[in-house]
């Protein structure tokens, strides 16, 4: 049985993992996107067998949580399904394993969306369409509250009628403390890393969660 982190474990275990155990931080975002890319895939073909379309949006934050939401849309596009990124930055902030993905998207002819001010983020709810939502925004280092704009975007995609799949932990929410200050995103599945996170089963975490699913990403490193 899988035991519960915290995120500076969590933190341990990926830095010892890259500089002991020979996988490269990219090699590691690789694997959580495509392990988030199945979760949606599985989604997608219940939906299809109601007859219903399949709509995905990816929204992804500038770290290493929006690389994962990256990779991830470079394999359901291999799979031929609908989807559009959207990019919580400017596409110039990006660096390392999330710079990487969206250069090859950019290099197949896939746009990515900027939505990083409360201007664009209004102009897009006007315009918006999914029935699946990726939460890529905040990864496990998230503390304390999100900021206007972030609260906004939220509290827009907990309104939709979508199902959303967030990556590793849901956006806004303290993956340690499981307390949500402000705004945090309610998924309906949360795909995590490795270990299951403490404040998953308390506070506000069992309420942001939904449905844990907990995937092997290669993780060199124990729970001490």
């Amino acid at each position: 049985m899988l035991r519960a982190v915290t995120s500076a474990q969590m933190k341990k275990i990926d830095k010892f993992t890259i500089e002991h155990g020979g996988v490269p931080s990219v090699i590691l975002m690789e694997r959580a996107g495509r392990e988030v890319a199945k979760e949606v895939l599985s989604l997608a073909r219940a939906l299809k067998n109601k007859k219903k379309q399949v709509s995905v949006a990816i929204f992804c934050g500038k770290g290493n949580n929006g690389g994962d939401g990256l990779v991830c849309a470079r394999y359901l596009l291999s799979k031929g399904i609908d989807l559009k990124i959207y990019l919580s930055c400017s596409s110039d902030q990006l660096t390392g394993g999330p710079f990487f993905n969206a250069q090859a998207l950019k290099n197949q002819g896939v746009a990515i969306n900027e939505v990083k001010t409360i201007h664009s983020l209004r102009r897009l709810k006007k315009i918006f369409d999914a029935n699946i939502i990726v939460d890529s925004i905040f990864g496990i280092g998230f503390q304390g509250t999100a900021n206007n704009f972030y609260e906004e975007m939220i509290e827009f995609l907990n309104s939709w009628k979508a199902h959303i799949i967030s990556v590793d932990v849901p956006s806004g929410l303290d993956a340690t403390t499981g307390i949500a200050r402000a705004a945090a995103i309610i998924a309906d599945k949360t795909v995590t890393f490795g270990f299951t996170k403490k404040g998953f089963n308390k506070n506000d975490g069992p309420v942001y969660c939904g449905k844990v699913n907990v995937v092997d990403i290669g993780l060199k490193a124990r729970v001490k």
